[in-house]
């Protein structure tokens, strides 16, 4: 897993567009749909790889940064299931997302940022961390770029916001099945954690809110609903 920076210029894309869009993308149009070279070229070396895009680019956009094509290359064949993205306008750190298995790379040609992979999810940074925002480069990213320096507080800090917000999304999927069918049966071995999961969910449809694994007790016993199976009207839980 590698977390990278990767470029927007508005003046060709924005991140609304490629997060409405639900993908990752790069411009230069003009090189063509890449898909035949990217998968004729999955397993070959870098080198000449890397020259066969330099000499494309020199065909379509002459003047180009000399390090345009190492960037495009890493950019086409070395993003990989779990990557993490971080969308930049300028310096300005607008979303973040990640590859799902199975994404893949497709050629839009009526827009400018026409090479693009996935489907991705992205999400806004300001939700993911509003009160810490890393630094990109100060002299901005050209395509993409590793993220070398903050690259291990974003995984960390993105990593823990999808947790939560899949459990939250899991609770909202049981709490409708609770209300609807009145029960749920957690099944599996000893020591699995059904009796959390279960004082969890209660937690969540008292509160609304997704307690820290460590603190279900302490948030059902504040709202005073401990569970008792001699207390008329408690919730209950089963184990058999």
């Amino acid at each position: 897993m590698t977390v990278r920076w990767m470029a927007i210029d508005t003046q060709y894309a924005s991140y609304a567009d490629l997060k409405q869009r639900n993908v990752v993308a790069q411009g230069w149009r003009d090189l063509g749909d890449m898909k035949q070279f990217i998968e004729e070229n999955r397993n070959q070396e870098r080198q000449p790889v890397e020259q066969d895009i330099s000499d494309m680019l020199h065909n379509n956009f002459p003047g180009f940064q000399e390090t345009l094509p190492g960037r495009l290359y890493a950019y086409f064949f070395q993003l990989q299931t779990d990557d993490i993205l971080v969308a930049i306008e300028g310096v300005n750190v607008r979303g973040v997302c990640s590859l799902d298995q199975g994404f893949r790379y497709n050629f839009c040609v009526e827009i400018e940022y026409a090479h693009q992979f996935g489907p991705v999810e992205w999400v806004d940074w300001n939700d993911v961390s509003p009160n810490w925002t890393p630094q990109p480069p100060a002299q901005g990213v050209l395509a993409i770029a590793n993220a070398r320096q903050d690259g291990a507080e974003i995984s960390r800090i993105y990593h823990r916001y999808i947790q939560k917000r899949d459990a939250e999304r899991a609770m909202q999927n049981w709490a409708a099945l609770l209300r609807a069918q009145k029960q749920i049966i957690f099944t599996g071995p000893p020591g699995t954690g059904k009796t959390l999961l279960a004082k969890q969910l209660a937690a969540f449809m008292l509160t609304n809110a997704v307690p820290e694994i460590g603190e279900v007790d302490q948030v059902l016993a504040k709202l005073r609903m401990p569970f008792q199976e001699d207390q008329p009207g408690a919730w209950d839980i089963v184990q058999f």
